[in-house]
This record gives structure tokens, C-alpha cells and sequence, in this order.
């Protein structure tokens, strides 16, 4: 998981830059993206983490998530997914910064997550895969001039990523070569 972890962080700044650079055609809109996201992960880490400790403290003592201090962290996910948005890349890793930075307290984190599941699972899921399927247009990959590079990115991300876990399990972690295979199969 931490490794699947990793690679969709990599897949996303990596589609990122190439969204900004397929729509500026200008090496400074690259440099605006990295700029501002390297900004808000500043914010994030060394204001908003020391401040949002505090709340984790009042919360892990008294064992309970006020909806006020809920509704802070639901602004600030916003707020995060909002500006990642308008530097070309894409809300989600906004929230991935802003998950990172929160503090580690146990229940606040368990509290958080269990009031997140819901309104994911209920609200924003079904809108996410209903909006994914409007914007999606498979029969532009019917054509003649996509196939070649359709194929070329889905084989290079699935052998990347088959090859270098399976190969990393193999010889780093003594892995036999069934299970090393088994391993990279499911990182796919």
C-alpha cells in the first residue's frame, strides 16, 4: 500500500506537468506549479500543522470532534483542493498534502476519518465516477493516431510498475519468484 502510495503521488505530479504543459506550452507555468505547490506543503507543515496540534490536543482530551473543529479541517481540504486545482494539478492531491500534514493524535485522526468515510462513500464517490464517466470518451481511442500511444503508456505503467516490485521483493526482500510476481501483479 505504501509503495501504491508513493507511485500514484509520482503519477500525479508527473500528470501535472504534463497537463500544464499541454495547455501553456511555457516552461514557467511548469515553475509556477512547483512553486506553489512546494508553498502550500511550507503552509501546510510549519503553520497550519502547529495550529491544527492544538485542536488534536482539545480533541484527544475530551475525546470528541466538535463540528466546529470538523468544519476547519473540511475548509482547509477544500481550500487545499482549490489551489492545487488552480496550479494545474489536480484537487486530490491538495487533500493528499493537507492528509499528510495533519497532526498524528490518534482519535483525532480517527475521528476525522470516520466523519470523512461518510460523506465520501454517501456524496462525493458517486459524483466522482458520475463526472469521470461524462468526461470520458473511450471512442477517441478508437482512433488510428491514439492507439499507439495508448498502448505505449498503459504497457510502460504496467511493466513499470510489475517489474521494478517484483524485482525489488525478489532481491531485497528474499521473496521467491512466484510470490515476487504475485507481488507486482497486485500493484497493477
Amino acid at each position: 500500500l505504501l509503495s501504491a502510495s508513493i507511485q500514484d503521488v509520482f503519477s500525479w505530479i508527473l500528470l501535472g506537468l504534463v497537463t500544464v504543459m499541454s495547455t501553456t506550452k511555457e516552461y514557467s507555468g511548469i515553475f509556477i506549479m512547483v512553486a506553489g505547490v512546494a508553498f502550500l506543503t511550507v503552509i501546510l507543515f510549519y503553520l497550519v500543522r502547529p495550529a491544527l496540534a492544538k485542536i488534536a490536543e482539545k480533541v484527544q482530551s475530551f475525546e470528541d470532534l466538535s463540528s466546529a473543529n470538523f468544519g476547519i479541517v473540511v475548509v482547509l481540504l477544500l481550500v487545499c483542493a482549490l489551489i492545487t486545482d488552480e496550479l494545474g494539478l489536480y484537487s486530490v492531491f491538495g487533500g493528499f498534502i493537507l492528509g499528510l500534514s495533519l497532526p498524528r493524535e490518534g482519535f483525532f485522526i480517527q475521528a476525522i476519518s470516520m466523519r470523512l468515510k461518510d460523506i465520501t462513500v454517501i456524496a462525493f464517490l458517486p459524483v466522482f465516477f458520475a463526472f469521470s464517466g461524462l468526461n470520458t470518451n473511450i471512442l477517441n481511442l478508437g482512433q488510428i493516431d491514439m492507439i499507439g500511444p495508448t498502448l505505449v503508456i498503459v504497457l510502460f505503467a504496467f511493466i513499470s510498475k510489475y517489474f521494478s516490485c517484483m524485482f525489488t521483493m525478489r532481491f531485497i526482500s528474499g521473496f521467491s519468484w512466484r510470490e515476487s510476481s504475485a507481488i507486482g501483479g497486485l500493484i497493477n
